[in-house]
């Protein structure tokens, strides 16, 4: 879900994508315009770490407590989130490399130290906060929520874009998580939920209607960013970056 701070006013495209905004800003990484790309980094979190100016992911600690109550390694909690980054940069021009470091990060993946919800990503601007998370209400979008039938506004290419300062993922560690479909969706997939929240991560809204990434609701039906997924990054980031 996402909840803004400020006045936010959704971009949407008939292409079937939203992108984040506040004050009426495009918000992404890299240069601040769009169809610029980017080069992304992330860290794991290895210890506890609070922002008491987040709105979400205020506490975060390391993936080790949700990896044992789900029953998985570590590591391959780690090896969906690195496959859900590689699924961006399939359609898109954003590259993603771990860091050498947390504090030099741009993206931050751990649980929440105060369970809540599914799974949350809080995005940090360079001038202002704005936070996203599945579920809630108001200025709020998430798996689960019921999709609105209001008319969708057109994008408005020469928006000003505002650069993304740091973001941040947190997974609830009181749900039960897996890898892969089952059929089951009471209990969510990770590399899934991770591709949706990388989606907030980057700048793309949730979609209204089912059948994207992005979408409220979580599901089974595909496990890769769609066409209206694709068109909102690469909006934001043009096309994938050739192979080096």
């Amino acid at each position: 879900m996402c909840a803004l701070t400020g006045f936010a006013t959704p971009a949407a495209s008939s292409d079937g994508f939203m992108l984040l905004q506040l004050d009426g800003h495009v918000v992404k990484w890299g240069k601040s315009n769009l169809n610029a790309p980017a080069r992304i980094t992330y860290a794991f979190v290895t210890s506890p770490l609070r922002d008491g100016s987040a709105r979400n992911c205020k506490a975060v600690d390391r993936l080790d407590d949700l990896a044992r109550r789900s029953g998985l390694k570590p590591e391959d909690i780690k090896r969906e989130a690195e496959a859900a980054f590689r699924l961006w940069e399939d359609v898109a021009g954003v590259t993603f490399a771990e860091a050498r470091s947390e504090e030099e990060a741009d993206i931050l993946i751990g649980q929440q130290m105060q369970p809540r919800g599914h799974a949350f990503a809080n995005v940090r601007l360079k001038d202002q906060e704005l936070a996203t998370k599945p579920g809630g209400s108001n200025n709020s979008r998430g798996f689960g929520e019921r999709a609105l039938p209001e008319p969708l506004p057109p994008i408005d290419r020469d928006r000003p874009v505002t650069a993304i300062e740091r973001s941040t993922i947190c997974l609830n560690p009181e749900r039960p998580w897996k890898i892969g479909f089952d059929g089951n969706a009471d209990v969510y997939d990770l590399r899934y939920t991770f591709a949706h929240e990388i989606g907030h991560a980057i700048g793309l809204d949730h979609y209204r209607r089912d059948g994207n990434l992005m979408s409220f609701r979580y599901s089974e039906d595909f496990r890769t960013p769609q066409a209206g997924d694709a068109a909102g990054a690469r909006t934001l980031y043009g096309p994938p970056l050739p192979l080096d």
